[in-house]
This record gives C-alpha cells, structure tokens and sequence, in this order.
C-alpha cells in the first residue's frame, strides 16, 4: 500500500508552477548576487508587494520567511522590562507558538469566534484574519473593525498573521492593517503561493517601526538571499503581456482557479467517502480543510490505526494550542494530492475512525 501523507503544508507539483519558476530562476543574472542588498530588501520586489497589498513600499520589509518575520516582531515587542500580554487567537500556527514559549509570554488564548472585547494596555493581538489555517475561515468586516477598534483603545499591537491573503475563492480580503496602520504589524509570505522553498516573507509595519525592525533584521542574517527576492520578483512580474492584465494577476489567477478546483474535488470525496463520525469546514480561501471528529471517537487512536494499518498520516492538532491538548481535530491540505490519492485517503481514514469504535 502506497504511503499517503495528508500533514504537509506544501502545494505539490505542478506543471504550471514548474516552468513558470523555471522561467523565473532563468531570469536571474549572476552578477545580481555578487553584492550585499539593503536590509529593508531588494526595491523591485518591496514595490511589487506594496503594489499588491496597497500600501507603501518604504513600509515593507523582505525577510527569510515569515517564521522569521514573526520573530523578529516579537523581539521587538518584547523589550520592554515588563513583558506585553500576547492575545492569542487558537488554532494557531504552531511556529508562533514556539515563539511566544522561547520569550517566556503571558498568553491569553481566545477562540475566532470569540474576539478579545477588552484588552490591557500595551497587549499585543496575534491573529489570522483572512484563511485561518487549519479552519479556513476569516473574520467578517463588523470584526475585522472590532479588532481595530480594540487596538485603538488600549495601545495594543494587533499581529496580523496572513500567508493565505492571495489565495482567495471569491472577492479579495479585506485586511485589519487597512483600518489601523498604525498599530498593525502585517505578515505574508510566498510560500503558499510559489513554494516554502524560496523562504521569501515579508512584513508590512508602521512607520513609526521599520527603522528598528531593520536593525533586528541585521542581527538575523544581515540581508535575505538575492537569488530568492530576484526569482520571487520576476515570478511576479513575469514577461510583458499583450492583453490588459498584468501577468501576475494571470498566474495568480490560475493558481486561485486550481486551487478552487481542488477545494470542490475534496468535498466532493468527502461526502462520499466519510461517514457522520466527521463533520468539515468549507474554506472561501487558502489550503486547508478542517476535520472535526465525533467525541465518541479519539483522534489519538484513529492517527495510530491510519499510520500503522492503513499508511496514512494525518496530523495531530495539540501543536496548534498552546496548552498543547488536542480537539479531537485535524486538518487536510487539498492542494497537495489528486482526486484518486485523496478518495484513496478518505478511505483508510474512514476505515481507521471505525477500527478505534
């Protein structure tokens, strides 16, 4: 029986995406490499994610992923001698979690659906507003301005987590650093869009902010790697097109179809492969779909089955709370996987949930 990994956070192979980076790798000219880049990063590339997030270039920092982006925030705000209290959205990236545990933080967990109302002053707010991993979901408009508002009253920071932001289904997100700039620490990254392996994030902050931002950045690594900024800049920008749209705009757009695509497939198999021991989330953007099983099965039981008999991994949910205890929970990457290997999937993992009743 083939191995079947459902725990990955990558996108897979795809034709499409192969040459189009090719083509972008291609582009690069050695002599770009041989000098040291601006902290802040390469210009072209700050441009073309301000242009794509409508923001100010002179407000975007490039950084060697957005794990490291996240780091070099919470060093930031966590100089002062009296340590911030982190309001911490769950289920949540487990890196930042690791974070907030190596700075030694006062954390206060809240769900998605049940936003902070009060804060102390100085907090910070760390959270996913658009795509949620591994829920799929976003904040609606009314508590996107909640937490704006939140920010605004107490001082508080609000970290605004988002690697999913271009992957959309629909009409494009709306983002809370829209509605409070000045308070908002932005985060994105390439990874989703064209692979972890380029290691390219990014950070749209205050103003107020960039200059120690990039202090901190200096004592990371000095600079992020030019063959990475140079190859995730001309995959943006591709080659000139004759029509009327830009070509990121067209590779974007063909990922966000695929991607949709796959979303529709697994739902499909799910409701033909899963029997009511599962229930599942429809996400309107990103990767991910969330499993939900029933509180008459335990997960813990049904990942052993899956791994032992039926070759299957699927992952554990306690790394994504920060008391590390599990809900019964757990998540599927759609990008990853054909319609065949995820019918094939859903099969040992029912097959598994009825081996632990």
């Amino acid at each position: 029986m083939e191995p079947l990994d459902l725990t990955s956070g990558s996108l897979g192979y795809d034709a499409v995406m192969d040459a189009h980076l090719k083509k972008a790798i291609q582009m690069v000219e050695p002599k770009d490499l041989l000098a040291y880049e601006d902290p802040l990063g390469l210009p072209g590339l700050r441009a073309k994610i301000a242009e794509m997030k409508g923001v100010d270039a002179a407000d975007v920092i490039i950084t060697s992923s957005s794990q490291q982006a996240l780091s070099i925030i919470f060093s930031l705000l966590t100089k002062p001698k009296e340590m911030p209290k982190i309001q911490l959205q769950q289920p949540s990236y487990f890196g930042v979690i690791r974070l907030l545990r190596e700075h030694a933080c006062e954390v206060f967990p809240f769900d998605e659906n049940k936003l902070p109302d009060k804060v102390h002053d100085g907090s910070v707010i760390y959270l996913t507003s658009n795509f949620q991993s591994p829920k799929g979901g976003f904040l609606s408009e009314e508590d996107k301005a909640h937490v704006a508002n939140v920010a605004k009253r107490s001082d508080a920071w609000v970290i605004e987590d988002n690697p999913y932001d271009e992957l959309y289904f629909g009409d494009k997100p709306s983002t809370i650093r829209e509605l409070v700039p000045e308070r908002t620490f932005h985060v994105g990254s390439f990874s989703k869009v064209f692979g972890p392996g380029l290691r390219i994030g990014y950070i749209v902050a205050p103003s107020s902010q960039v200059k120690d931002l990039k202090s901190l950045k200096i004592n990371h690594d000095l600079f992020t790697s030019s063959l990475s900024q140079r190859v995730c800049l001309n995959a943006l920008v591709g080659e000139p097109s004759p029509v009327a749209v830009t070509p990121d705009h067209i590779f974007l757009n063909q990922l966000r179809r695929k991607l949709k695509e796959k979303r529709d497939d697994i739902l499909i198999c799910m409701r033909q492969e899963l029997d009511s021991a599962w229930s599942w989330s429809c996400p309107k953007g990103g990767i991910f779909i969330r499993l939900v099983l029933s509180p008459d099965f335990w997960m813990k039981n049904v990942m052993v089955n899956a791994r032992k008999k039926w070759a299957l991994h699927i992952e554990d949910d306690k790394f994504t709370y920060f008391d590390g205890r599990s809900r019964n929970t757990t998540r599927i990457n759609f990008a990853l996987h054909g319609v065949s290997e995820i019918h094939s999937a859903l099969q040992r993992l029912n097959n598994s949930t009825r081996e632990d009743n």
